[in-house]
């Protein structure tokens, strides 16, 4: 997303998570958008403790104010057990849990009293003892005897590896720490929420992207369709039971499976075909064209009515011409049923979002589609293009994917053979995150 739409999105937040932000998350934010944030807590004229940590992530930490950060950290409660008669300190819990074909690791750094974080390592490696050989050949062959070993080598280097994780929380969290200076209970706060989640445990997308997600999930909950009870489509005869033969019949097949699915009355839709031959084309379509880029397919409304244009190659790749046909249907759903249109980019995440909440994220997310849009004054319209990186980031696709699935889920879903390469992967990650997350309570 650009920095306008971001900026936008800060605007519309409220006092209460912007504050949340600014206080424990702005680590996490991109420089530019921590600039947005610290003006709009500005503009706002909120509390300007809250620009500290927005402030202190721009510099360098001198090794001075760096062994002040530390010894604060070490003189706080213990996120734990409240004990505070002993400095706290830090060390690794590591972890395994494998489920048949996915195992899923984690080297966590922790901070606690001496007691808490022994006992936690402790817990652990019995845990992972009993349940990190399950997943081949990952589990079995390489990270549990991993975990075991680096539990008894991190044994041996105690004081070592407590000064390493105190410093590099110190450094990652320096935005909090400083905004929080005052407010030990705060502090605290932050140790327990870091130790809980694990500082490693790095969301597989941007923090805003995340957020932008579930607020537009929660948006589609609300306002289009059930999402726990969509089914996920996938590219079998079971979906599309039909012997495609790349004529244009092949195509209004598909037009109406997927009207059926979204629940289109396809009487108000008119499905056309082009190419960059075709005599007639609209003005804007056709200036396009001239560039020399390629369409895969349009989506147009006016005071005459709604059309879908399919290019003519798409006929050729069914899983092409499937996901262009959902991604301009949803472009119908959003603009010609909801009266909803985003500005720039936003409103082609938006629509993809949509082909996801679906149950089309297989085909969106393997085809990696770029979208563009375009919107004159007179009439609406968007294109989209296939090409080799998703305008909706893959990443983004995937942890969408997830975010629906692990709502249902309690293990990866029969589909998951379905997902190519990296897609896979990236589902992968973020379901094992959502879960982590999930587990922390």
């Amino acid at each position: 997303m650009n920095l306008k739409q971001i900026k936008a999105r800060y605007a519309r937040m409220d006092d209460a998570r912007l504050e949340q932000i600014a206080r424990f998350e702005v680590e996490a934010l991109r420089p530019e958008v921590r600039s947005i944030v610290a003006a709009e807590i500005r503009k706002r004229g909120l509390d300007e403790s809250l620009l500290i940590g927005t402030e202190v992530q721009e510099e360098g930490i001198p090794a001075t104010e760096l062994n002040e950060l530390t010894g604060k950290i070490k003189g706080l409660e213990c996120p734990s057990c409240g004990a505070s008669d002993e400095a706290l300190v830090g060390g690794y819990v590591r972890k395994v849990r494998s489920y048949l074909v996915t195992t899923y690791h984690e080297k966590k750094p922790m901070i606690a009293c001496p007691s808490c974080l022994e006992a936690e390592r402790k817990k652990q490696l019995i845990n992972t003892s009993l349940f990190g050989w399950w997943g081949f050949p990952m589990g079995l062959l390489f990270y549990t005897p991993d975990a075991i070993i680096g539990h008894f080598r991190d044994n041996r280097r105690r004081a070592q590896i407590s000064e390493k994780v105190l410093s590099e929380f110190a450094v990652q969290n320096i935005g909090a720490l400083r905004t929080n200076w005052d407010r030990e209970n705060a502090l605290v706060e932050l140790l327990w929420f870091k130790n809980d989640i694990g500082i490693t445990l790095k969301p597989p997308i941007l923090i805003e992207d995340i957020h932008w997600v579930e607020r537009h999930l929660e948006w589609i909950q609300d306002n289009v369709l059930d999402l726990a009870s969509q089914p996920v489509i996938l590219p079998t005869d079971d979906a599309f039971n039909w012997k495609f033969s790349g004529q244009e019949k092949d195509a209004y097949t598909v037009f109406r499976k997927v009207s059926e699915i979204l629940k289109i009355d396809t009487r108000k839709i008119r499905l056309a075909f082009f190419d960059e031959d075709s005599p007639h084309l609209d003005s804007w379509i056709a200036e396009y064209l001239s560039t020399g880029r390629r369409a895969a397919g349009f989506y147009l409304q006016n005071e005459e009515g709604y059309y879908i244009l399919i290019e003519a190659k798409q006929l050729s790749d069914p899983a092409a011409l499937i996901g262009t046909m959902v991604h301009e249907l949803c472009h119908y759903v959003l603009m010609g049923e909801k009266d909803v249109y985003l500005e720039g980019e936003e409103n082609e995440w938006l629509t993809d979002l949509l082909a996801i909440a679906y149950g089309f994220g297989v085909f969106i997310g393997n085809l990696k589609f770029t979208y563009n849009s375009w919107l004159s004054a007179s009439e609406g319209g968007s294109y989209w293009k296939v090409s080799s990186q998703g305008y909706l980031p893959q990443q983004v696709t995937a942890y969408a994917m997830a975010a629906i699935e692990s709502g249902r889920s309690e293990g990866l879903p029969d589909w998951v053979g379905f997902l190519r390469g990296d897609f896979r992967h990236d589902f992968e990650e973020s379901m094992a995150y959502l879960w982590a997350v999930r587990a922390s309570g």
